[in-house]
C-alpha cells in the first residue's frame, strides 16, 4: 500500500460512485466514506480519534457484509468479496494477542481527495472472525452476477441498521 495522506488524491477509488467501501490490499484492511463534499461534522465522524466507532460484520450467502457507524453518522453497509480485491492475504493472527489495524478514511467523491483518515487498531476476537469470513469466501467458488443479485436483494429487504442488528462479531471503540 502507498502512503495515505490527508490532500492526496486517492487512485484506487477513482470514479467510484458515493458510499462506504471496504477493502482489503496487500497490507491492511480499508474502510473508505466515499462521501461528495463530505461536511466538516462528517470528516470528524469517520476521522476524528475521539469519535465513536464501531464494526460489525457477517457472511451472507457469497456476500462479506461490513457494517459501519462512525460518530454521529448513521449505519452503512459495505458488502464485499475478496474475489473483486487485489491482493487479499491478511496475515494469520495469534489468538488473543493481536488484531489488525482498519484504515478508515473519509474522500471527497467529486475530488477523489483524501479528507480524514483514522486508524483503528481492531480487537483480536473481531480480528479472528474477520479473517475467518474472508478466508470462507475465498474458498467458495464465485460468480459475480450472483454476488451482485445476492447484494440487490439484501439492500432491498434490510436497512443497513436491521443487517448491524443481526451482526455476532463486532467490535466498538466509544
Amino acid at each position: 500500500m502507498d502512503v495515505l495522506k490527508v490532500g492526496d488524491h486517492f487512485p484506487q477509488i477513482a470514479h467510484y460512485p458515493e458510499g462506504v467501501l471496504f477493502e482489503i490490499d496487500d497490507s491492511m484492511p480499508m474502510l473508505i466514506y466515499n462521501y461528495s463534499r463530505p461536511t466538516a461534522a462528517e470528516i470528524a465522524d469517520v476521522s476524528a480519534s475521539g469519535h465513536a466507532f464501531e464494526i460489525r460484520a457477517q457472511v451472507r450467502d457469497s456476500v462479506l457484509w461490513v457494517l459501519s457507524k462512525c460518530g454521529s453518522q448513521e449505519w452503512c453497509d459495505s458488502p464485499y468479496t475478496p474475489h473483486l480485491s487485489h491482493g487479499v492475504e491478511l496475515p494469520l493472527l495469534d489468538s488473543g494477542k493481536e488484531g489488525f489495524a482498519l484504515a478508515v478514511m473519509v474522500v471527497d467523491a467529486d475530488t477523489n481527495t483524501i479528507k480524514g483518515i483514522r486508524f483503528v487498531g481492531l480487537g483480536n476476537r473481531f480480528s479472528m472472525q474477520l479473517y475467518d469470513m474472508v478466508e470462507e469466501l475465498k474458498n467458495k467458488p464465485f460468480n459475480e452476477a450472483a454476488f451482485a443479485n445476492e447484494v440487490m436483494r439484501t439492500q432491498a429487504a434490510y436497512t443497513s441498521r436491521q443487517l448491524a442488528e443481526q451482526c455476532r462479531a463486532y467490535f466498538k471503540l466509544k
